[in-house]
């Protein structure tokens, strides 16, 4: 294009010369020249014109894009959420609601995403040159329809995968409490049964007083552990 500008700046300046000459068909170049830039403006409000077609196009095949890439993403997570996999044990469960955590973080962040393609949309669709494709808008219209509905059917699975998650986590680590105690017990078990080696009067005190402690401590473990099947179950 920078050369066609060159070109047609020293075609008008040869022209400009011969009419400073008297060219005797310095008349006939004139009009020659004028209907040459007749021709260049109007190919310079058709190459604008195409320009700005050409940026609606890459515009609109983007928008479109971007919604396939995010349903894509969407659909992927979608199978992840849909497991019902609670883990085995305490550690697998652990694990399984860390990943959940990343991929909890990822939809988030997704939501943004998708308002912000949302409104790109609803411009794209509320325009009103006669250019864009209407063809094309009427593909986005559908493809966005579709992306928000898989994203709120993902939402709903989210939350279930937590509740699942979490309600598993809840009962490994109430078994893995119960456990901690019931080994408690066997040590106090072990205490209790073995016999006084008390010599003196101190000794036997200080029997006493370890025993009461042992009595105390067994019934706050009690009260605790009743607190934590109450509360989970």
């Amino acid at each position: 294009m920078n050369s066609a500008v060159i070109r047609f700046s020293d075609l008008k300046g040869m022209s400009s010369q011969l009419e400073q000459e008297k060219y005797w068909r310095a008349a006939e170049i004139k009009q020659r020249e004028g209907e040459i830039v007749a021709r260049w403006q109007e190919l310079l409000s058709l190459l604008e014109v195409h320009r700005d077609r050409l940026e609606r196009y890459c515009t609109l095949i983007n928008l479109q894009r971007e919604i396939e890439t995010l349903d894509t993403t969407i659909m992927l997570l979608h199978q992840e959420m849909e497991s019902t996999e609670q883990g085995i044990h305490l550690l697998d469960v652990q694990e399984k609601l860390q990943k959940f955590q990343l991929q909890e973080s990822q939809v988030k962040a997704m939501a943004e995403t998708i308002k912000k393609v949302g409104k790109q949309s609803k411009a794209a669709m509320n325009s009103a040159n006669p250019e864009v494709n209407q063809t094309q808008l009427s593909l986005i219209a559908t493809k966005m329809a579709e992306l928000e509905d898989h994203f709120k059917s993902l939402s709903n699975l989210v939350e279930k995968r937590q509740a699942l998650l979490e309600d598993s986590l809840s009962f490994f680590q109430l078994m893995q409490d119960l456990e901690e105690e019931g080994q408690w017990c066997d040590e106090r078990l072990a205490v209790c049964q073995a016999s006084i080696t008390a010599k003196d009067l101190r000794g036997l005190t200080s029997l006493q007083q370890r025993h009461k402690a042992g009595e105390d401590e067994m019934i706050r473990r009690h009260n605790r552990s009743v607190r934590k099947c109450a509360s989970n179950y």
